[in-house]
């Protein structure tokens, strides 16, 4: 009975299971999303300054953009011109009342075709603003030369086209800074070619490769930028966005004006890609770039660089990436990820009803902005 009345006492001692942050000395599994929203949250004016200044290159999208809208400035009625071919002489002697009307009224029509009696190379305008459109005789609306001069804004969109698919592989190949730097040196050595150019061929291809450069570098800031700021200020990342590319306007207007030679515009024009864009070469790759392919090495170098512009301390060697390589976990080809897309009814829908409100608001957008001089 003594035994049974012992009363045995056993000291329990609570147990706390806690889970540790990843943000810590002695890392931890841990999210790109997570580790992104950590370095901004403690993030010092120079990690701002980079995220911002990645978008810079919207400065110079309105120049690149319009710029034949400034460069291919028709004579106006006010604009006086005189002979320099015998040609032109003769017809003048043969009729003075000629002297009295502007060339684009002196009309032929040759095998079914309209086109102007006197070219540039049978006078000279007297114009403030020299002008591609009279040196390849695309002035004055008539014939075929309305739908050729559009020609040299319709190529570079086709060429953005292009860039925009070349870009979205390239992206996900070899990285968003790679690319982009591809982009960089297409967009300024091609924009400065129109500073030698005199032929219009030659600055259809130049319009071309400025669409595939310009479309491709906008994209891949773009990219780098978002994919270095939390989703919940992504928001302001696009309205900064948006705001850079108003801003380019004036600068556009500026070369528009002040630049009298159109082949000095698009040597001003290269100049404004170089400064706009020079911080492609001081930019960080994207972490996830690197997730994505696998390369967990070269995402931790990309982190510590990221971190370096921040106040936090993050055991960077010690992490493991939950997300590291997820994207080789699904590999479809293009039909199969088409058939994957029409399988989800409401998401399918909701891509159709974006691609032809994007379809729109671009063609009008567009259409208004290079279509004023003719409302």
């Amino acid at each position: 009975m003594a035994e049974e009345d012992q009363v045995h006492t056993v000291d329990i001692k609570p147990s706390v299971i806690t889970e540790k942050s990843p943000f810590v000395e002695d890392g931890g599994v841990v999210s790109t999303d997570d580790l992104i929203e950590e370095l901004f949250k403690h993030r010092t004016w120079k990690y701002t300054v980079l995220v911002m200044s990645l978008v810079l290159t919207c400065l110079g999208g309105p120049t690149a953009t319009y710029i034949t809208s400034f460069a291919g400035i028709d004579p106006t009625a006010g604009d006086n011109w005189t002979c320099t071919s015998q040609r032109c002489k003769d017809l003048i002697q043969a009729n003075f009342s000629l002297l009295e009307h502007s060339p684009c009224r002196m009309i032929e029509e040759v095998d079914g075709k309209t086109g102007l009696i006197l070219k540039s190379s049978d006078i000279e305008w007297q114009m403030t603003y020299s002008s591609f459109s009279v040196e390849f005789d695309l002035n004055c609306d008539i014939g075929a030369n309305k739908e050729l001069k559009t020609l040299q804004s319709s190529i570079y969109f086709a060429g953005a086209l292009t860039g925009l698919l070349l870009g979205g592989f390239l992206f996900d190949q070899i990285g968003r800074k790679k690319t982009s730097l591809l982009a960089y040196f297409t967009v300024v050595i091609s924009t400065l070619s129109g500073t030698f150019c005199h032929n219009y061929y030659f600055l259809l291809a130049i319009r071309f490769l400025q669409g595939v450069g310009y479309k491709v570098l906008v994209a891949g800031m773009y990219i780098l930028m978002i994919e270095l700021v939390p989703t919940g200020y992504r928001t302001y990342a696009n309205f900064w966005d948006h705001l850079l590319w108003s801003l380019g306007y004036p600068i556009a207007a500026g070369i528009g004006y002040f630049v009298t030679n159109w082949n000095y515009m698009f040597l001003v024009a290269s100049i404004v890609a170089f400064v706009f864009n020079i911080q492609v070469f001081f930019c960080i790759e994207s972490p996830r770039y690197y997730l994505i392919k696998n390369d967990e090495k070269s995402a931790k170098m990309s982190i510590k660089a990221l971190a370096a512009l921040t106040e936090t301390k993050l055991d960077i060697e010690n992490m493991v990436f939950e997300d590291l390589g997820k994207a080789n976990e699904r590999k479809q080809s293009f039909w199969q990820q088409l058939v994957d897309l029409c399988s989800y009814p409401s998401l399918l829908l909701e891509t159709l009803i974006q691609m032809f409100l994007w379809l729109v608001v671009g063609m009008s957008y567009y259409g208004f902005n290079f279509g004023w001089g003719s409302i």
